[in-house]
């Protein structure tokens, strides 16, 4: 973990979080704070709870007892409250489109357009802003079908960074991309100094990829 925050208020915390499964206790009274700056690093075995604890605290599943705050606020329960309030989980699955270029999956759904009309140059640079906060180059007109996997995990995890959200903290589930000598593009793991304007981050699973953050930036 770093940090560099002068900022008291959590980026994002969980308070006495309870979640069953019929008899199963997935999820028993855990408590956790994220301040601004902060990485923590989720690690256990399988069937030890940190899906289910990361998806409660991205709203996409509901606890049955404790809460969540973001920024001090209680959270709403529901995917979309989690999204406006800066909330962002980064699935294992990916849900990217094979046959649009990068680009256009980065701003996917949220594309600047004038009439209907999408304004590429506006949504490339936005998207290269996205890629640039993770430390990785990609081509931007190149077809998600043609990269490796590896390359379309990143891809993945620019989206909840790209300029039109306001991200507050960013959850990436493991497992993520693995760095290779096969991956020229991709810059080795690194830890980014803590930064007080930084949001908070959370890295789960199998394999950890903290990416490069030389300008803090709005990710988790």
């Amino acid at each position: 973990m770093t940090t560099a925050s002068a900022n008291h208020t959590p980026a994002i915390e969980a308070r006495d979080i309870v979640k069953r499964f019929g008899g199963a206790v997935a999820v028993d009274d855990v408590s956790l704070q994220v301040m601004p700056g902060e990485i923590h690093a989720l690690v256990g075995e399988n069937g030890a709870g940190k899906s289910t604890l990361m998806r409660v605290l991205a709203g996409i599943i509901e606890q049955d007892s404790g809460q969540v705050f973001v920024e001090g606020q209680p959270l709403a329960h529901g995917a979309k409250e989690a999204i406006d309030a800066g909330v962002s989980l980064v699935h294992q699955e990916l849900s990217l489109v094979p046959e649009m270029t990068v680009a256009e999956n980065i701003m996917l759904g949220s594309a600047p357009t004038t009439v209907g009309f999408t304004r590429y140059g506006e949504m490339k640079k936005t998207a290269a802003e996205a890629l640039e906060e993770i430390g990785v180059s990609v081509d931007l007109n190149e077809r998600i079908s043609r990269l490796s996997v590896a390359l379309r995990q990143f891809v993945e995890i620019a989206r909840p960074v790209r300029g039109d959200r306001s991200c507050r903290c960013a959850q990436a589930e493991g497992p993520h991309p693995r760095r290779t000598d096969r991956d020229p593009d991709a810059r080795r793991d690194r830890l980014p100094a803590g930064d007080a304007q930084a949001p908070g981050q959370d890295r789960y699973g199998h394999r950890l990829y903290l990416p490069p953050n030389p300008r803090g930036s709005r990710h988790l």
